[in-house]
C-alpha cells in the first residue's frame, strides 16, 4: 500500500490523456526492481573499505511503495579526529532509463550527502574514489527527501551517494528511482486551518504527515 504522505508530494511535470484517462495512476511505478541490480557491484563503502548487502533489503530500498530501511555503511569510529566518508553503490545490470530520484538519509550531524550518477564512458561500476568516473548530480534538498528530476532521456548503470560525516552512524533509508518526471510541490504549499488548544498543527501535512481535524 503506497501511503498517502508519498502519493501527495509528487506531481507528474508532463503527462498525457489517452480516451479521457490521465496516466497519473503510473506516476509511482518503480524505474528498476531486484531483478535489474547488480548485486555484486552493489555495496557501501566506509573511508573505501566495501561491505556487501542483502537482496531484501535492496528490494525494499528501491521500492516506491515500501516502507523506509536502514542500509547502514558504518558508524563515526570513537576518538576520531576528522570527519568519516561513507558512500553508497548502487548498480545496475543494464543501463537504466531514470525520471526521478527521491532518496532519505539520516541527516542528523552529517557533514554533507552528495549523489553521482555513472559517467557512460567510465568502467563499470564505476569506482567511488574517483572522481572521474561520475557525473554529480543536482540534487534538492526537500524536506528531508533528496530529489532529483532527470532530463528526458537519462539513463545509468550505477548511482552513487557519498556522505561526510563527523558523529553518529551513515544511514540510507530510501533510494526510490521513478519512471516518471516528477517534482514535489507540497513544500510550497500554504496550509490553513484552525488550530485550537490541544489541536493539530495544520503544517504538518507540508512536512510529510496528515491532515487532521477536531471533531
Amino acid at each position: 500500500m503506497i501511503r498517502p504522505a508519498i502519493v501527495s508530494a509528487l506531481v507528474i511535470l508532463g503527462c498525457s490523456l489517452a480516451g479521457g484517462r490521465a496516466v497519473a495512476a503510473d506516476a509511482l511505478d518503480a524505474a528498476v526492481t531486484l531483478k535489474g541490480v547488480d548485486l555484486e557491484a552493489t555495496m557501501s563503502f566506509m573511508d573505501g573499505k566495501p561491505t556487501p548487502v542483502t537482496a531484501r533489503l535492496i528490494a525494499d530500498l528501491i521500492d516506491p511503495a515500501q516502507a523506509g530501511v536502514s542500509w547502514g555503511a558504518g558508524a563515526f569510529p570513537k576518538g576520531a579526529k576528522k570527519d568519516v566518508c561513507f558512500q553508497y553503490r548502487l548498480a545496475f545490470k543494464q543501463p537504466v532509463a531514470i525520471g526521478t530520484m527521491i532518496a532519505r538519509m539520516d541527516t542528523r550531524w552529517t557533514r554533507s550527502f552528495t549523489f553521482f550518477s555513472l559517467k557512460p564512458d567510465a568502467p563499470f561500476p564505476g569506482d567511488p574514489g574517483k572522481d572521474d568516473h561520475w557525473e554529480k548530480l543536482p540534487v534538492v534538498l526537500n524536506h528531508g527527501g533528496h530529489e532529483v528530476a532527470f532530463p528526458p532521456g537519462f539513463e545509468t548503470r550505477a548511482l552513487l551517494c557519498t556522505e561526510m560525516r563527523g558523529w553518529y552512524r551513515s544511514t540510507m533509508h530510501k533510494w526510490g528511482l521513478l519512471k516518471a518526471r516528477l517534482h514535489n510541490i507540497t513544500p510550497y504549499a500554504v496550509p490553513q486551518a484552525e488550530q485550537a488548544p490541544l489541536g493539530w498543527d495544520p503544517n504538518s501535512v507540508i512536512r510529510g504527515g496528515s491532515w487532521r481535524n477536531a471533531g
